[in-house]
């Protein structure tokens, strides 16, 4: 299979996914599809039976040979696995599906790189994604995924990672631009997306396209509290080092602020009975307004923050109310 024959390059990282990962590849390769694809799986040390899953399922699998499967030998992390993979793809696009979602479009393919192959000067394309919770074995009402708030992807990230399509000389643009910083962050796809904004277009298919996987405990969803808040500081730290270096000085004082309060309204509700610890964190922020320290005053020292989370709880009933 010559390079120039591949369209689409899907990259999948796996980790643990014995349970979901035949489900996974199995939606990238009934992808219908008048291109070539390759999919890519890199399965990062899973200590369980990942590997006897994926080579037992593609033994006999009509389009095995559209699939290279590697299990690392020694552990890379999320990042690291999802760079090596990226590193070995060949096609003129690269979509991402990981080892525990799934496409529930089989028309997913061909309708973004239409897309892209109309519209020459977009550099990635989207769409929706429903949730699927693996502890309760429900889907969720909530649908992820929308067109990009008019504020940009800085202050909201609305694109869900399995339902994108982008281009393969953009991304590695990204990459040498960024390399020296990609290390420093807890998640890899974000920061990428906030490029993709800045340096190209962006299109949304107002269309569901994927199921997320919700699990406990993952990369994205924690047990513990502090655990996520520490991962929610270095998305800041992802704000912070795009908005310095794409916005100006009246809009990047703008975002610092919004970014510092939605931090603290997480950890109020995160970790409620230790809001204080983040409360201090904050106001030793110099850049902080006024009028967001007194937010944050009112919230924490003169306790207001009890009416903030019995709303908020109100609203989450409301939001995870599951579809019959």
């Amino acid at each position: 299979m010559g390079e120039k024959e591949i369209t689409v390059s899907v990259i999948m990282i796996t980790y643990r996914h014995e349970r979901y990962i035949k489900q996974a590849i199995n939606s990238v390769l009934v992808q219908k599809c008048n291109f070539t694809i390759e999919l890519i799986i890199g399965d990062d040390n899973s200590p369980d039976n990942t590997e006897e899953v994926v080579r037992e399922f593609l033994k006999h699998h009509p389009k095995k040979h559209l699939v290279r499967y590697t299990k690392h030998e020694v552990n890379k992390g999320m990042n690291g696995n999802s760079q090596w993979i990226a590193n070995q793809t060949r096609g003129k696009y690269i979509a991402v599906c990981e080892g525990d979602d799934y496409w529930s479009d089989p028309y997913k393919l061909q309708k973004q790189v239409d897309f892209l192959e109309e519209n020459p000067n977009f550099g990635m394309v989207y769409a929706k994604s429903n949730i699927f919770e693996e502890n309760t074995q429900k889907f969720l009402k909530l649908i992820v995924g929308s067109s990009i708030n008019k504020k940009g992807v800085l202050y909201i990230n609305s694109i869900p990672t399995l339902t994108t399509l982008y281009r393969s000389d953009l991304y590695q643009r990204y990459v040498n631009e960024n390399k020296e910083i990609l290390s420093n962050w807890l998640m890899g796809d974000y920061p990428k997306w906030i490029w993709f904004y800045y340096n190209s277009k962006i299109h949304f298919i107002n269309e569901i396209m994927a199921v997320y996987r919700k699990l406990e405990n993952s990369a994205s969803n924690f047990i513990d509290a502090k655990k996520e808040m520490a991962f929610k500081y270095n998305i800041i730290n992802i704000k912070m080092y795009y908005g310095e270096k794409y916005l100006n000085d009246s809009e990047y004082s703008k975002l610092k602020n919004h970014i510092f309060i939605n931090y603290y309204f997480s950890a109020l509700i995160l970790d409620p009975s230790d809001s204080i610890i983040y409360y201090n964190q904050l106001m030793e922020i110099d850049v902080l307004e006024s009028k967001t320290k007194t937010k944050l005053f009112l919230l924490e020292r003169l306790k207001l923050k009890q009416l903030y989370l019995s709303w908020n709880k109100i609203k989450g009933i409301l939001k995870m109310y599951y579809v019959p």
